[in-house]
């Protein structure tokens, strides 16, 4: 789900937020800012792309950017969880995941 690009309700303007629902899950929407992120390409260039980043209300913190070609980067930090042994008994210590997605590289049709 980090490669996708969330549901979106445009237009996009920092503080807006919408719900969403698949049958499954309900998700809310936020777009919580503006930033600028510099893209290294696979030919060796860069691109600075102007994204909004947009929150998902799951368990950890999920960020989108999202410019104005797509889905440029989305980031991922979860929750702490308690480290188990063998036979599910806790041992004390919490572990965080994190995984981040970022594009590489694009084509524009003309």
């Amino acid at each position: 789900h980090i490669a996708n690009p969330p549901y979106l309700q445009y237009p996009l303007t920092v503080g807006s937020i919408w719900t969403t629902d698949d049958s499954l899950f309900v998700f809310d929407y936020e777009v919580i800012g503006e930033e600028t992120i510099l893209i290294e390409l696979k030919d060796g260039t860069s691109v600075n792309m102007n994204c909004f980043i947009i929150t998902i209300n799951i368990p950890g913190s999920q960020y989108y950017y999202l410019s104005s070609i797509g889905l440029v980067k989305s980031s991922y930090i979860s929750e702490p969880i308690e480290v188990t042994n063998f036979d599910s008994e806790g041992t004390g210590e919490t572990v965080t995941s994190s995984s981040e997605c970022t594009l590489i590289d694009y084509y524009m049709a003309d």
